[in-house]
């Protein structure tokens, strides 16, 4: 339940905002959290919503969309994998899913391996995560071709790695 109550907030909250606006990073396009004016259902029924999914794992982030493209991440404990996942905003069909191995680490009990929000920009997104003994990046193409990947060092933090990337022109940038 917990899995279809995201992918209905999904679907729900960007679908108006993919056919009309890029929602590229954490908090949006620029930062504030702002989007256009949708009116929100006090109580779901299924016209409230274009298309629901079920996600492989649990997460704290938010979806990313461009290209007609929603992006979310989730992570699954016991498989130990963080799951990257596009889908075609319009249909919900899923386009692809890469699945990223990480080993297990000491996080505040809220905290969730994928509680970063992924960022993309015309040609890629990029995805941060952490695993004991380095903060990685990946960025994979619009079509989930890794198109590289990078070790960023050790995350010092009793409460798990929450770092979400931000593409500033030509670079992308990670706290």
């Amino acid at each position: 339940m917990r899995y279809r109550v995201a992918s209905i907030l999904v679907s729900v909250v960007l679908i108006p905002v993919a056919s009309a606006d890029q929602w590229t990073r954490f908090r949006g396009p620029n930062g504030t959290g702002i989007a256009p004016a949708i009116a929100v259902p006090n109580d779901w029924t299924a016209a409230d919503y274009a298309w629901t999914v079920d996600l492989p794992g649990t997460g704290h982030s938010s979806p990313v969309v461009a290209s007609n493209q929603v992006y979310i991440t989730s992570a699954d404990g016991p498989s130990g994998n963080l799951y990257v996942d596009a889908y075609d905003a319009t249909t919900g069909a899923r386009k692809w899913r890469k699945a990223v191995p990480l080993s297990s680490y000491r996080m505040h009990a809220a905290n969730n391996y994928a509680s970063t929000t992924s960022a993309v920009d015309a040609n890629q997104v990029y995805v941060s995560y952490y695993t004991p003994g380095a903060v990685g990046l990946i960025a994979y193409s619009h079509s989930g071709d890794e198109v590289w990947r990078t070790s960023l060092g050790e995350f010092c933090g009793g409460h798990g790695f929450a770092a979400s990337p931000v593409v500033v022109d030509d670079m992308v940038c990670l706290q």
